[in-house]
C-alpha cells in the first residue's frame, strides 16, 4: 500500500490477490467440519428412519394370528397371497421386498418416494433345529432378518430369534 505525500493510497493488485487466497483458505478450513457434519447428521436420520422400518416389518411378521412355520421348505406366501394384507401366517413373509414408494405399513400410509427415492427393504427367515432333533419335524427356532439399503449401501441389519410356538414334538 502506497502512502506517501500526495499519492493516492489503496491496495495493489498483488495485495487484494493475497487477500482473497488467505479468506478463502480460511473459509474453506471453517466450511469443511460443518458440510462433514451436516452430511453425517443426514446419516444418522436416515439410519433411525432405516431402523424403524426394519423394526416396523419384524413386529409386523410377529404379530401375525399364527406366528409359525410348520412346513420350513414352503417358506413364503402361496399363490393366493399376493401382497402382505392377506398374509396369515409368518412363514408368508419369507422373501418380502419391498421397494422405493412401497414402504410403509400393510394397512397405513406408505413413504412418499420424492422424500426417500432410495429405500427398499428385505425380509428373510431362517429354520433352526436344536441338536439331535428330526428335521422332519417342524423347527425349534425362527430368525427373522430385515435389511435396509440407502441405493446398494446396507444402512441397517436388524435380526430377531424366536421359538416356534408350532413346534412338533418327535
Amino acid at each position: 500500500m502506497r502512502g506517501c505525500r500526495g499519492t493516492p493510497s489503496g491496495f495493489t493488485l498483488v495485495e487484494s490477490l493475497t487477500a482473497l487466497v488467505v479468506l478463502s483458505v480460511a473459509v474453506a478450513a471453517i466450511l469443511t467440519p460443518v458440510i462433514a457434519a451436516v452430511e453425517q447428521k443426514q446419516r444418522a436420520a436416515k439410519q433411525v428412519l432405516a431402523v424403524m422400518l426394519a423394526e416396523q416389518l419384524i413386529e409386523e411378521c410377529l404379530g401375525q394370528e399364527s406366528f409359525s412355520i410348520q412346513d420350513p421348505i414352503e417358506l413364503g406366501p402361496s399363490g393366493d397371497e399376493p401382497w402382505r394384507n392377506q398374509y396369515d401366517e409368518s412363514s408368508d413373509y419369507h422373501g418380502v421386498s419391498e421397494g422405493p414408494g412401497a414402504l410403509g405399513t400393510v394397512y397405513g400410509p406408505r413413504l412418499a418416494y420424492s422424500q426417500f427415492p432410495n429405500l427398499r427393504r428385505t425380509m428373510h427367515i431362517d429354520t433352526y433345529y436344536l441338536p439331535g432333533q428330526y428335521t422332519a419335524y417342524s423347527p425349534d427356532l425362527i430368525l427373522v432378518t430385515v435389511r435396509v439399503y440407502d441405493k446398494d449401501e446396507e444402512l441397517v441389519t436388524l435380526q430377531r430369534f424366536v421359538a416356534n410356538e408350532k413346534h412338533d414334538d418327535p
